[in-house]
């Protein structure tokens, strides 16, 4: 794994990184003997980090301003504002000033943005009902003011569009990670099914945004497992989770009670960017994961010159 901190006094010491590097190893030893899977649809709990992950894939890159600007873009939300786009018990914000979350640095903060633009937390969404957009100098129809609501970013010298910053995802009621687990099985008993998936963990996305291509999103899973209605868990591979917008938002049923924060790199068209998300786990009442693209590692034919078998 990568540790993304804006604050290296919040590095682990050897002794933490140690732990860590053999807890991942047998974590992976334990996946590697778990079925292979090549499809599913159906109830899906994500813990807070792949949760947040789908919340930026799905809403945050569409909620971008600059994308209502752009011909060649699908504009998914455009003609959203005021209406409801998801659980009415979730709410969305995001806030480049947060600099600190529970002792955690942020790697999204920023006072002002890649145009001098003075940075502002935005309410996106409310209790369900789409408010606004990331904003930049260049005026949106869509807002009742046409100011800049700091969220112009790029790398380097790419030209600066909306994007994302603090992404937060705030649950009203909340449920503890039992009780979401506890839920998950009613709805495979309910629906008689045979088993729910649990995603644990996630390396990364991607979405489609265009006009011209699919709207549709992709996370990379690398822990997850199948859940029965007894409660027994088994891991799973061979699979990630994709999607379209809109339905997708559509079968969240619930959320946790504990926001995760995630900080990671970001790549748009402005370049790749430093951000973060805090998300409480959401569950669905259907997601679909598809067979994941294997790639095959050919081993080297001859030892490497530089190790000593001495």
């Amino acid at each position: 794994g990568n540790f993304v901190l804006a604050d290296l006094g919040e590095l682990p010491d050897y002794r933490a990184l140690k732990r860590e590097i053999i807890a991942k190893i047998d974590l992976a030893k334990k996946i590697s003997k778990g079925s292979v899977m090549t499809s599913y649809a159906g109830p899906v709990l994500l813990a807070p980090k792949p949760a947040g992950l789908f919340i930026h894939e799905v809403l945050g890159h569409r909620l971008e301003g600059s994308r209502l600007l752009a011909d060649s873009e699908g504009k998914t939300f455009k003609d959203k504002l005021g209406a409801k786009v998801m659980n009415s018990e979730l709410s969305v914000i995001d806030d480049p000033t947060l600099k600190k979350v529970s002792g955690s640095s942020l790697v999204g903060h920023y006072p002002y943005d890649d145009e001098g633009s003075l940075a502002k937390a935005v309410t996106l969404i409310e209790n369900g009902v789409l408010k606004n957009f990331l904003s930049t100098r260049s005026p949106l129809k869509q807002q009742k003011d046409c100011f800049s609501n700091g969220h112009a970013r790029s790398q380097n010298f790419e030209r600066p569009i909306s994007r994302m910053a603090n992404l937060i995802v705030r649950a009203q009621s909340g449920l503890s990670w039992p009780n979401l687990k506890q839920k998950l099985i009613n709805e495979v008993v309910d629906k008689g099914l045979p088993f729910g998936v649990v995603l644990y963990e996630v390396e990364g996305g991607e979405t489609g945004t265009e006009a011209y291509d699919f709207q549709a999103f992709l996370g990379e899973i690398t822990v997850a497992t199948k859940i029965f209605a007894d409660g027994r868990e088994e891991y799973i591979r061979g699979v990630d989770f994709v999607g379209t917008p809109l339905a997708s938002l559509n079968t969240i049923i619930a959320a946790g009670n504990v926001l995760e924060l995630d900080n990671g790199y970001c790549g748009a068209e402005s370049g790749t960017i430093p951000v973060s998300t805090l998300s409480p786990s959401l569950l669905l009442r259907n997601l679909e994961l598809q067979s994941k693209d294997s790639t095959k590692v050919t081993q080297y034919r001859l030892p490497l010159p530089w190790v000593d078998d001495g």
